[in-house]
């Protein structure tokens, strides 16, 4: 852009004397009387002198807008042929950093002498319904070089921060003029477009809560729509809060448009020496001037001024970043029922969109209203009963997601925070059952809902409660080992010291296995009565932490953990019956086994015997 000096030693004394002489003999008429005489004087012609008005006749500038060209000019202004110079193209600038326009540039289709200079000008900005401004002839320089252009200074300028033409802006400007060689003739008035040389403003940047300590995501507003293509690279200078250092900053993406001036972008330090350097709350940023090589441009290819302002970083909350999510079974009846998320800082409930649960590839989405505020920063989500399987220990993933940032997504890992239940309790009867002289080695076998850190290592793992009896009681036992989520217990005592005495040794015979008939167990091989019917949960007055305990070593420590019925497993021999003595018929009469013949005796021959499992399975409802 050329330089124009603004000196007035180019406009000599005779000049200025004989236009006075002009002026002096132009005629004025009273805007009363042309209202009187039925005229309608044209809206926003200048005002020459107070109460008064110059009738003018339209002229159109050949590079005005189609626009302008159908608007209603029936004023009944007095016409004037006369010709010179016309406007052929126009452009507003601003001189400052601040998006103020302070200046025109008025180039002609010929070179002008000082005498046709228009009279005036009036400036719309940023359409007709806008600003306005008057520029006289003293504020009209014409460039000693090209004297075909003119250089218009507005004083004052127009507001700072508008950059942008409105899209319905037409014509913005209008000349006037009266030539002073034919001084009986009115002036004329010519309508011109104006194009935009203003460059975009950084209005405001926000730094958006961080996904990872590197992670610099930039909500920037700008004075105007910009030009996509030319947004990328080297084009934010940040200057960091309290000192003078300032670090070129390289957008890497655009993550989403907000609007037609709004972008959230990433971004990053310029190079390597500063990769460390993180955009903070506090710190400023300006754009990287054209002159230095920023290409961010408006959609008229604008870039930013050498002077454009800097701007404070402010904070977005909008994604609040989760410090951590579990789950748990608030119940403990081996259901997870609770999800519970703890975000790094206070969040509004109004800030939740949806979060979204996967348990066992199943998503769940709960709406924002089925979360529970804990604290400031903690929040239940309630689900439901949308789980209904009996697992307390698994992968379930978070993802939450908020109204004031569509499309960015929290994603968190939740914690097994639940402690193991019990899924079922198998009552075996012992392998040497028809031996003679011994006791029977009755087993426990437990499966609870998740694997165990390690077997319960207390000797009264579980409780019974006897539906008989109507009382609790506990067995003592011995572990003997398990895998995952399966443990064996040898039972070390048949009939526990704290059974009611009546129930103490009543027993049940159990025969052969082929016939079981549970209405008539009476009939069979004695077990103890006071298990039948009964059912069985974690004992959590043993220790804790001895007991069951998951693999993230969560113990059981509610006593309404979960109620469950005892299964009933019989191993029952092969029996061979062979001839014996006399004392071998009293060792028959030992083992119960009156049905055999007398002289012989139910043996075991290995390797020909051989176990049949049966089930009796008759559960009891939990204890209310």
């Amino acid at each position: 852009m050329k330089q124009v000096s603004h000196s007035s030693a180019s406009r000599s004394l005779p000049h200025l004397l004989f236009g006075a002489m002009l002026l002096t003999a132009t005629v004025f008429y009273p805007v009363e009387a042309a209202i009187s005489s039925g005229e309608s004087p044209r809206k926003n012609i200048q005002t020459i002198d107070a109460g008064s008005i110059r009738y003018v006749t339209t002229v159109e500038s050949p590079h005005a807008s189609s626009d302008s060209a159908t608007e209603d000019r029936s004023e009944k202004y007095v016409s004037n042929a006369s010709s010179g110079p016309q406007i052929d193209n126009a452009t507003y600038y601003a001189d400052n950093g601040v998006g103020s326009v302070t200046r025109i540039e008025l180039y002609y289709n010929s070179p002008l002498q000082d005498t046709e200079l228009p009279d005036s000008l009036i400036l719309y900005w940023p359409d007709q319904t806008g600003e306005v401004r008057t520029l006289g002839r003293d504020l009209l320089i014409i460039d000693p070089v090209d004297s075909s252009h003119v250089t218009g200074t507005l004083s004052p300028p127009f507001s700072p921060g508008q950059t942008q033409l409105s899209e319905s802006a037409s014509d913005l400007g209008a000349s006037y003029r009266h030539n002073p060689l034919t001084p009986d003739t009115p002036a004329t008035v010519t309508h011109f477009r104006i194009t935009d040389g203003v460059g975009p403003l950084l209005k405001e940047a926000f730094l958006q809560e961080r996904l990872y300590e590197s992670d610099n995501t930039l909500i920037l507003t700008f004075s105007e729509p910009l030009n996509p293509a030319t947004s990328f690279g080297r084009q934010l200078q940040l200057i960091r809060q309290g000192t003078a250092d300032t670090v070129e900053v390289i957008i890497l993406e655009i993550i989403s448009l907000v609007n037609d001036s709004t972008v959230t972008v990433q971004a990053a330090p310029a190079d390597n020496a500063n990769r460390d350097v993180r955009v903070n709350a506090g710190d400023q940023l300006r754009l990287i001037p054209g002159s230095s090589g920023g290409t961010l441009a408006d959609l008229d290819g604008n870039t930013a001024h050498d002077m454009n302002r800097p701007v404070i970083v402010g904070f977005r909350p909008g994604a609040a970043a989760i410090a951590g999510a579990w789950y748990v079974d608030s119940d403990a009846d081996g259901i997870i029922n609770e999800v519970r998320v703890k975000f790094r800082r206070t969040v509004e409930q109004s800030e939740l969109d949806t979060i979204s649960v996967q348990w066992e590839h199943r998503v769940f989405r709960f709406p924002s209203s089925a979360c529970i505020r804990v604290s400031d920063s903690l929040f239940a989500i309630d689900l439901g009963g949308s789980i209904s399987t009996v697992t307390t220990g698994g992968a379930m993933y978070i993802s939450v997601a908020y109204g004031a940032v569509p499309g960015v997504y929290r994603t968190a890992t939740a914690f097994d925070s639940a402690a193991p239940v019990l899924i079922s309790l198998l009552y075996t009867f012992g392998t040497d059952l028809y031996t003679f002289g011994t006791e029977p080695s009755d087993t426990l076998t437990a499966r609870y809902s998740e694997p165990l850190k390690q077997p319960p290592a207390v000797d009264r793992p579980f409780n019974f409660y006897s539906s008989s009896a109507d009382s609790e009681y506990t067995v003592k036992v011995a572990s003997l080992g398990g895998k995952d989520a399966t443990h064996r217990f040898i039972i070390r005592e048949k009939y526990p010291d704290n059974v009611a005495p009546q129930w103490k040794y009543d027993t049940i015979r159990v025969g052969d296995p082929a016939s079981i008939d549970m209405d008539s167990l009476k009939e069979y091989i004695k077990i103890p009565r006071y298990f039948l019917d009964d059912s069985a949960w974690i004992n959590t007055d043993a220790d804790p932490m001895s007991n069951a305990v998951d693999l993230e070593g969560n113990p059981q420590i509610d006593d309404r953990n979960k109620r469950i019925g005892i299964d009933f497993e019989l191993l029952q021999p092969r029996l061979v019956f062979i001839d014996t003595t006399e004392s071998a018929s009293r060792e028959e009469n030992r083992s119960g086994c009156g049905g055999c013949g007398t002289g012989t005796v139910l043996a075991f021959i290995p390797p020909l015997f051989f176990f049949a499992r049966i089930h009796l399975r008759r559960r009891q409802k939990p204890k209310p």
